[in-house]
């Protein structure tokens, strides 16, 4: 674990660099359009790098869909050497659930090798989110003009007090550091630069807002706040200012259409039908929770985080409903034995590289495919079955006891009627 963490980190700063230069495309291409917004960017951002992540997605959904046929028979082998713990039956355990794999031509890392290989990409694209300015150079070159005059001056020590623990590890030598500070300013800090009282500070960060408002305001809010501050700050004017009802409707919709459009997308996920043992139904029942405190928890998280972060959560969380609707149609068409045909042709290639005859799949394999979709159903059916002839019994017993003479219900007599009916039964037997 600790050496994926590892690798994993050290895979962030070049895949972070590779979405970075995407952002700034998308940028530049707005600016050639005179419509330079952060907001449209990351959202059109968002969509580009899920695109690219599609082919990825759908093999893990069609690895899930394979899963609900072999888990039937994987749990099957679990409960036949349940008991058994010598090291003989566990890797003869083994060697059969390894068997169930192959014979449907997949792998048990096939499902969590493209998760591995998405991890890397989704924090580098949080990386992005956090810090757009260190990777769009336009925007960067707008803050530089700041940072350059705050560094060397008198009101360098105020300005670190100002960002605060904002930026991790802040350096007022640092130019990037300040620049990272600059994008976290709310619109009051802004304010409270342009009138620092060092003249070219001012000048400079004047300048800057008024370059910088209009590119990342979206629906009235600034993507760097939080909207926790914004629907504070705009709570205090809406008496004398109406507009400030729609920023608060806008900020307050971020974190809630987060939440929401994330909610969605654990409800269109697809879940196996099998039957489930004990220990089964407590974990899915966990994963039940954990499905609805997360989308609470985002939303939650994004009133705290920089409205930029909570709108490419909501509509990153859209871009996967959409896509998980669009991927459930398709795999509803899917002949599984087509798949399990072209997963085994994989596989058999992969065996002639190393010289190993090819795996087929049995005729139990594929009864097993054609069955295992009926096999609640039909269980289902015999429970009904054996529960009406139940009944049928009990109504046809209390039918031939009930039929006394006039027995009152309840007496001596119609006891004895009752016990004289049932030896009048046997001995007929």
């Amino acid at each position: 674990m600790l050496a994926l963490t590892q690798s994993t980190t050290f895979l962030i700063g070049p895949i972070a660099k590779l979405l970075g230069l995407i952002m700034e495309g998308i940028y530049r291409f707005l600016d050639m359009l005179n419509y330079p917004d952060i907001g449209l960017c990351i959202m059109i951002f968002t969509v580009v790098v899920y695109l690219c992540m599609f082919p990825l997605t759908l093999k893990t959904q069609k690895f899930s869909k394979m899963s609900q046929i072999m888990n039937p028979e994987i749990k099957a082998i679990q409960d036949k050497y349940k008991d058994k713990k010598d090291q003989d039956s566990m890797m003869q355990q083994n060697d059969e659930i390894r068997a169930v794999y192959e014979k449907y031509g997949t792998s048990p890392t096939g499902g969590c090798l493209q998760l591995i290989i998405q991890m890397p990409i989704l924090f580098a694209l949080y990386r992005v989110i956090m810090n757009i300015p260190a990777y769009v150079k336009p925007l960067k070159d707008i803050y530089e003009s700041v940072a350059l005059t705050i560094q060397g001056s008198s009101f360098a020590d105020k300005f670190t007090d100002m960002v605060g623990s904002s930026v991790s590890k802040f350096n007022i030598g640092d130019s990037n550091k300040i620049i990272d500070g600059l994008y976290k300013f709310s619109t009051s800090q802004w304010k409270e630069l342009g009138s620092c009282g060092v003249d070219a500070i001012e000048k400079a960060a004047t300048s800057a807002y008024n370059e910088l408002h209009p590119i990342l305001t979206f629906f009235g809010i600034n993507l760097s706040e939080a909207p926790s501050t914004i629907i504070t700050n705009a709570a205090k004017n809406v008496g004398s200012d109406k507009s400030q009802i729609l920023i608060i409707i806008v900020a307050v919709a971020i974190p809630v259409l987060a939440g929401v459009f994330q909610y969605l997308q654990t409800k269109l996920a697809p879940s196996t039908n099998t039957q489930q043992s004990g220990d089964d139904n407590a974990m899915m029942a966990s994963m039940k929770t954990m499905n609805t405190i997360m989308p609470l928890m985002s939303a939650v998280f994004c009133f705290s985080f920089a409205s930029g972060l909570g709108l490419y959560w909501a509509f990153g969380a859209f871009v996967r409903c959409v896509q998980q609707f669009f991927i459930n149609k398709h795999l509803d068409k899917v002949d599984v034995n087509e798949l399990i045909q072209k997963n085994l042709e994989k596989v058999n290639e992969k065996r002639a590289k190393s010289g190993l005859p090819p795996k087929t799949v049995s005729n139990a394999a594929k009864m097993n495919v054609k069955s295992t979709s009926f096999d609640n159903e039909k269980n289902k059916k015999l429970e009904e079955e054996k529960k009406a002839k139940r009944e049928e019994n009990i109504r046809k017993s209390s039918e031939y006891y009930s039929t006394s003479s006039e027995s009152k219900a309840g007496s001596l007599r119609s006891k004895a009627d009752m016990v004289k009916k049932y030896n009048e039964k046997n001995n007929k037997k």
